[in-house]
């Protein structure tokens, strides 16, 4: 059996709030803390969706029943998207790994090569768009996912993907007084001192800049440092997993 371990996330050096204080203070504007919370929140959001960071990795799973033709399908929570990778163990630990669909074919090949015969060693993932479903898929990658082909038997799934994480509240910015919660939340981006230079470039242009001009900015130059950073290994766009509408669409049930 496959062991896939959970990433762990190596936070920001710093507390939202520090970022914050220290931001408005380079940028030569401290009366902005409400403004700075909304920008902030704004500039984490986009960066974290822009690319795949390896920081935001996780892995889950769970299981499921299948057989006698039946749809197999899994969730994922609206905190993730992109899924990444998908490993199936079966009752007697035998393994189904993912594949892009348009290598699944070769996979097939050589498992006919090699004289394997019934449940094949690799499927596809495909996501629902509500079809047949429920829960529709999310724009964010969240929603069911289709397993095809379909496995024959019940299976435990370990599912690599990138986590969204949620905005900082007030709270998470600003504990109350006499909180249990620490000093504030930590950041998930690892990198203060971007995110401090975000909300420095946002007070300084405060007056003169929109707010969607400082984060395509500021999210463009993180991409760029990012990409040029060895030990970083994100992908710029998100893997996504997609059967062909035209050939899928009777299986799918949208005809």
């Amino acid at each position: 059996m496959a062991v896939l371990t959970t990433q762990v996330a190596a936070a920001s050096q710093l507390t939202g709030a520090e970022i914050i204080d220290q931001g408005l203070e380079l940028g030569g504007n401290t009366a902005l803390v409400a403004q700075a919370k909304v920008f902030l929140n704004s500039f984490m959001d986009h960066l974290y969706r822009a690319r795949d960071w390896e920081f935001l990795l996780r892995s889950f799973g769970g299981s499921f029943t299948t057989g006698g033709g039946g749809v197999s399908s899994f969730a994922v929570s609206s905190r993730y998207r992109a899924i990444d990778s998908v490993i199936l163990v079966g009752e007697d630990q035998g393994e189904l790994k993912q594949a892009d669909f348009k290598w699944l074919w070769k996979h097939w090949k050589m498992d006919t090569e090699k004289g394997i015969t019934g449940t094949p060693t690799h499927y596809a993932a495909n996501q629902l768009r509500g079809v047949n479903s429920a829960t529709p898929a999310g724009a964010d990658g969240s929603g069911e996912y289709w397993l095809w082909p379909i496995p024959d038997k019940s299976y435990e799934y370990k599912t690599l993907a990138y986590l969204q994480p949620d905005l900082f509240s007030d709270e998470d910015f600003f504990p109350l007084v006499g909180s249990t919660d620490g000093p504030g939340r930590y950041p998930e981006f690892p990198d203060a001192f971007t995110l401090v230079n975000a909300v420095a470039d946002f007070a300084a242009n405060y007056e003169r800049d929109t707010i969607q001009q400082v984060l395509q900015r500021n999210v463009a130059g993180a991409l760029k440092v990012a990409i040029g950073n060895a030990d970083d290994a994100g992908r710029g766009r998100p893997q996504q997993l997609r059967f062909d509408p035209t050939r899928w669409a009777v299986w799918r049930g949208d005809s």
